[in-house]
Formats: C-alpha cells, structure tokens, sequence
C-alpha cells in the first residue's frame, strides 16, 4: 500500500515537471524582456510582451493581433520587435533618447547580435521613433525607419488610425528586414 502512494507521489511530481518544461518560445521572450526589466532600474515601467500600451492607444483586440504578429514574427525569424505607447517620456526631452534607453533597459533583441527593435509611440506628445540595435541598423537604417514612419505611419496617425499606422509600418519593416 505505502509503495503505491509513493509511486504516486513519483509520477505527479515527474507530471508536474514535464509540465513546466514545456514553455513556449513566446512566453520565453517574453518573460526575457519582463525579467531584464526588474533586474535594472525602475526609471521605465515593465514590458508587459511585445506590445506594451502604457497609453491605452489600441483597443484589447487591437492589442491582441499586433502582439500575436509580433509573436509570429519572432517565432519565424528570430527577431524580437515591441511597440510601447507612453503618456510621457519624463524625465527625457526627446523621444529618440528614451526610445535608445528603454530598449536598452528592457534588452529587446540579442544581446550579441544586438538585433532588437522598438516602436515607440506617445499620441499625447504625438511623437513616434523606431529604434534600432546596431545589428538591426545595418539593414534598417535611420533613413529608412524615418521614410516608414513619414510615408507609412504618420498618415494614418493624422487619421487617427493609430493601430493602422503601427500595423502597416510593422508589414513595411518586416519586408525591409530580410
């Protein structure tokens, strides 16, 4: 008798573990990005996955498609991409300094090939950047991300069509980022 609750003891506690081992690569990269992010300062809020919408800009649905493209995306290439919305970029005076520092802060990307990229996006300063890691900026450039942004996403952000605008600069990047 006492041999067979052991083994039942035994097998729950191998089930158990088998369970935990089977984390998706999603939820890997995730945890990631949410992991550097308390190990640092607390000068920036937490990544909450690849869309992080600290404004409020997308509605649930909206939020759930982009971070399900994000999440395809990373599982095809490898790449990690995150879109954060923000209200302010206080204590930063410029986008594009707190955009570089966030992604830093949260390592988006790999760490050796330094790949990652941000959409940042703040409809109350109405500013947006895309930041690059320098292994990302050999293919997407300054000029590019800038003429994406210019000729992509501000007309629909003029519009009002904020989940539009990141959508189709998310598409526009993906196909320059080959």
């Amino acid at each position: 008798m006492n041999y067979t609750i052991i083994f039942l003891f035994v097998i729950a506690g191998i089930s158990s573990c088998k369970a935990q081992s089977t984390t998706t690569a999603k939820n890997e990269s995730i945890s990631q990005i949410e992991n550097t992010t308390k190990a640092k300062t607390n000068k920036f809020p937490e990544a909450s996955g690849f869309v992080s919408d600290f404004e409020g800009v997308f509605t649930q649905e909206q939020a759930q498609k982009l971070e399900r493209k994000l999440d395809e995306y990373q599982l095809r290439t490898g790449r990690i991409i995150v879109v954060v919305t923000v209200e302010n970029i206080a204590p930063y005076n410029d986008i594009k300094n707190f955009a570089v520092d966030l992604s830093n802060e949260w390592g988006i990307g790999d760490r050796d090939k330094n790949d990652g990229l941000s959409i940042v996006l703040s409809t109350t300063l109405r500013e947006v950047r895309i930041s690059t890691g320098l292994g990302t900026e050999k293919i997407l450039t300054d000029e590019i991300c800038q003429n994406i942004i210019n000729t992509i996403m501000l007309p629909e952000f003029k519009n009002g069509n904020y989940y539009e605008g990141i959508n189709r600069g998310l598409n526009a990047l993906a196909d320059q980022w080959k």
